[in-house]
């Protein structure tokens, strides 16, 4: 994992996992990830795609994401309107998922303030590998896949503590609204688990593949073993706890 990711990281796997199940279990009870670095964000746009940056380019599908646990975050957030069709204005409150969430604060203008969540991520495999984005959730669909990647990192510490960064794809499912059709949330698939080092519970860690130009094609299922060490990457994991949205676009080629 790059330096800049392990800053903040413990020394102790068994108290960082200690720490993270209090944490976590308790942010799970009561709230039903900022972090800085100038990442880009990653976000689900409404058609179910999954895009970085301000030129919202799409990732590739299939690519693997090891989430940095000790990133998340998790708070409140309001958003206001411009006044004249300007730009809308943010108003947030974050700590870490490891403490007591918040307190939620007063309304900001006659508005109520939602929960929200982000953590840090960096991309494996692919065209992406290698990229690091902040992923920034505080839609009302995004709250029970959230609520569901707590349980599953509270049950790896409990299993596991020395793998508790979990290896995701990305994908998307959708449900009928009889007001604005079909309404898209998160799909967050853990599809391994690896240690502060990026070492995977299967084994040591294999090495991001190196980018390609041209058009990103999805990924194929045997990844090739690459020859660019950047960031620790799994072997081919187990099969996804949920399926990535198999309608999901990849951006064009450059």
């Amino acid at each position: 994992m790059s330096d800049n990711t392990k800053t903040n990281l413990p020394i102790n796997p068994a108290d960082f996992a200690s720490k993270m199940i209090a944490g976590l279990t308790k942010s799970r009870q009561t709230m039903a990830g900022g972090f800085g670095g100038g990442d880009d964000i990653l976000r689900m746009q409404k058609d179910g795609v999954w895009v970085m940056g301000p030129s919202s380019e799409e990732i590739q599908d299939g690519s693997r994401w090891l989430l940095n646990t000790v990133s998340f975050k998790h708070g409140w957030v309001c958003w206001q309107d411009g006044a004249n069709g300007g730009k809308a204005q943010k108003r947030e409150v974050m700590g870490s998922a490891f403490e007591d969430a918040p307190v939620q604060p007063e309304p900001w203008n006659g508005k109520d303030y939602s929960k929200q969540h982000s953590f840090q991520l960096k991309c494996m495999d692919g065209e992406d590998a290698g990229h690091q984005v902040i992923h920034i959730t505080s839609s009302i669909g995004g709250g029970k896949p959230i609520d569901a990647l707590k349980d599953a990192l509270i049950a790896q510490a409990h299993t596991d503590p020395v793998h508790a960064f979990p290896i995701i794809v990305f994908g998307s499912d959708h449900y009928p609204h009889s007001q604005y059709g079909r309404i898209y949330t998160p799909i967050y698939s853990i599809v391994g688990w690896a240690d502060m080092e990026g070492n995977t519970d299967a084994g040591p860690a294999i090495a991001a593949p190196a980018k390609k130009g041209g058009k990103k094609p999805p990924l194929a299922t045997a990844q090739k073993e690459p020859s660019e060490p950047p960031f620790a990457a799994p072997p081919p994991g187990p099969t996804p706890t949920q399926r990535a949205h198999s309608g999901q676009r990849r951006r064009p080629g450059a």
